[in-house]
């Protein structure tokens, strides 16, 4: 609903594919003017859908200003050790009248508890246990389980990095 035709879209911490369902991954290329996503993964390459692809931290966003209509940041907001930095680098590479989207889990929610509870070190065990009990073969994940700071993950975190950066109209959804 916010993605406007012909807009250019950067979507930071991008991963592998915009979204999990393929019809909506079509659509999603078929409307925007300009997709780029940019990511930390050196393995970013293996993007399904984007293929004007960044290798960069969010934090120093090598774009020139006012270029993005929409920033989109799914599942990244965690791993972020310098929230208000990157916030900024969205602002200044965000034209006057762009979306920024942050999805995150709640710092606040059981399992992101038990998340921070855990040494990293244990998510990567967690991952390549599972992946063997479901597929048979021990793979690794170094590059795939990132660490979590929970630095940007509360309402009034979010608010307050959100007005610092210079961001209007901020309004926030909670989705169980």
């Amino acid at each position: 609903r916010h993605l406007k035709a012909g807009a250019a879209w950067l979507d930071i911490g991008c991963g592998r594919t915009l979204s999990s369902d393929p019809e909506l991954n079509e659509e999603l290329t078929r409307r925007a003017g300009l997709i780029v996503g940019c990511d930390r993964d050196p393995h970013l390459g293996r993007h399904a859908t984007v293929r004007d692809l960044t290798l960069c931290d969010a934090g120093e966003l090598p774009f020139q200003d006012d270029t993005f209509d929409l920033v989109t940041a799914s599942m990244v907001a965690e791993h972020l050790r310098d929230p208000q930095k990157v916030f900024a680098e969205v602002a200044r590479v965000s034209r006057s009248n762009a979306t920024f989207i942050v999805f995150t889990p709640n710092k606040w929610n059981y399992a992101m508890l038990v998340a921070r509870a855990t040494p990293y070190a244990f998510h990567l065990l967690y991952k390549r246990l599972t992946y063997f009990l479901n597929r048979g073969e021990w793979q690794s994940f170094e590059d795939d389980v990132f660490p979590t700071y929970y630095r940007a993950n509360t309402v009034n975190r979010l608010r307050q990095l959100m007005t610092q950066a210079g961001f209007e109209d901020v309004r926030l959804e909670r989705l169980s």
